[in-house]
């Protein structure tokens, strides 16, 4: 199968294509919500712009892949190798990424709101601009990652790695339970967190 008769057979319905490989296919501006990928081999494909609300990606090898301007609203991306992935101004709203490779992203502008993130690797990830409010971090890796203004009110970081986290932004009510902090200190209190480097340490959550 093609890229052409994948297209055209998405188009008349169909929606099951798990395990098949489209390594460095460009699928721009495709439109694939809804669509079985998982398993599938997209690694170094083209998807800017594309539609993938709620598609389903579990296990897929994603790795290298532009994802620019997507939308990943509500998709399964649980268990998939998203290593340097292009996630800028991507939509990944309700996501599933728990178990998720995502260490090397880029994703300036991206928007986590409510997504999970369980047990994910964000390790070395570049995550400018993100909203990540209401996310849930549990047990994932953010080591080295680099979140420049980007805001995680109520987030869940418990058990999660941010030893080394460069230049978080906003945190208000996130929680925090047996939590590696950036400076390597374990953190069980809930109240709000400011990150280092800002004015202060400690706020009261609001």
């Amino acid at each position: 199968m093609d890229a052409d008769e994948l297209l055209r057979r998405y188009a008349a319905g169909e929606r099951d294509f798990t395990g098949i490989d489209f390594s460095e296919v460009d699928f721009s501006e495709g439109e694939f919500s809804g669509a079985d990928l998982s398993g599938i081999n997209l690694s170094g494909a083209d998807l800017w712009y594309a539609n993938l609300i709620g598609t389903n990606f579990l296990g897929a090898n994603l790795e290298g892949v532009n994802f620019e301007a997507v939308d990943l609203s509500n998709a399964n991306l649980s268990n998939a190798n998203l290593i340097g992935v292009c996630l800028e101004n991507a939509g990944l709203n309700g996501a599933n990424l728990d178990g998720a490779n995502l260490s090397a992203v880029r994703a300036g502008e991206a928007t986590f709101y409510d997504a999970s993130l369980i047990g994910a690797n964000l390790s070395g990830a570049s995550l400018l601009q993100c909203g990540f409010d209401r996310a849930n971090f549990s047990h994932a890796n953010l080591r080295g990652a680099v979140v420049s203004h980007s805001f995680f009110m109520k987030a869940n970081f418990s058990y999660a790695n941010l030893r080394d986290l460069v230049d978080g932004y906003e945190c208000s009510d996130a929680i925090f339970h047996d939590t590696i902090m950036p400076d390597g200190s374990i953190r069980s209190d809930s109240t709000g967190y400011k990150w280092p480097g800002r004015r202060d340490d400690i706020i009261e959550s609001q």
